[in-house]
């Protein structure tokens, strides 16, 4: 609530001050845009582009930005913004399905919570990227977040995301600033740059949400919350994020 109202304040206050006309212009330039070259669906083009100019990037001077031309592009684009919207939507069932399988768990294991928080929030990011006409390298930022707080928190199972995520801005750091008036110009190494990039984002986010969909999201023990715990309590958080709605009591017996 409070971002929401913060929000509405800047909006309310640009409209009063004369932004009537500009506030909300952003929704239909990015509807009317084409296929970015650093949007992961346009990386067949992008490749295509080193062999064939039929795909190479166009210059979109409105938005000061590189867009994909080649054959097809513009049907992607507008398919990217439907399957965005239902993406979101999928991944919005499948947290709240995984947050049913926890029950009351999610409020009475701290650690499961963080779990699910972290995870789910990732999933939601990487879906707005995997699945957006735009792929600008600043997008990349928004994996920091959920992956710092599963470090500060020491949750298990992040081994193999949090390479990834280090593959991801690597690459992107390689194609943008340094190198990226390459793209366009057709060079071979900063285009292979971002070939990674995107691939490593699609595998990420194929990664993450088979960790949220599947009933085990992780199966290594979890840090006990900061919270002095006796040992069946850490067995229980473990049965949880392994996808157990109804941990085991030491006696091997179920709680009711």
């Amino acid at each position: 609530m409070p971002a929401a109202a913060l929000s509405a304040g800047v909006v309310g206050g640009a409209v009063m001050l004369g932004a009537d006309g500009h506030a909300f212009s952003f929704l239909g330039e990015q509807g009317s845009r084409g296929l970015q070259i650093e949007a992961p669906a346009g990386t067949p083009w992008l490749i295509d582009a080193l062999f064939d100019e039929r795909s190479a990037p166009s210059p979109n001077s409105v938005l000061n930005t590189w867009e994909i031309a080649g054959p097809g592009t513009s049907a992607i684009a507008d398919l990217l913004g439907v399957l965005l919207p239902a993406a979101l939507l999928v991944v919005g069932a499948v947290v709240w399905w995984r947050r049913r399988t926890l029950g009351d768990a999610l409020w009475e294991r701290p650690a499961v919570r963080a779990e699910l928080l972290a995870r789910g929030a990732l999933l939601a990011v990487l879906t707005t990227l995997v699945f957006n006409k735009v792929g600008s390298p600043q997008f990349m930022c928004w994996l920091a977040a959920p992956l710092v707080v599963a470090v500060a928190l020491t949750l298990p199972g992040w081994r193999a995301v949090g390479a990834l995520v280090l593959v991801v801005a690597g690459a992107t750091q390689l194609f943008f600033p340094w190198f990226y008036e390459g793209i366009p110009g057709g060079w071979v190494g900063p285009t292979i740059a971002l070939v990674v990039r995107n691939a490593a984002v699609v595998v990420l986010w194929v990664l993450v949400f088979a960790q949220v969909a599947r009933r085990g999201v992780a199966r290594r023990p979890l840090i006990d919350d900061n919270v002095n715990r006796e040992a069946s309590d850490d067995g229980n958080d473990r049965a949880l994020v392994a996808g157990d709605p109804e941990p085991q009591s030491p006696q091997g017996t179920r709680h009711h």
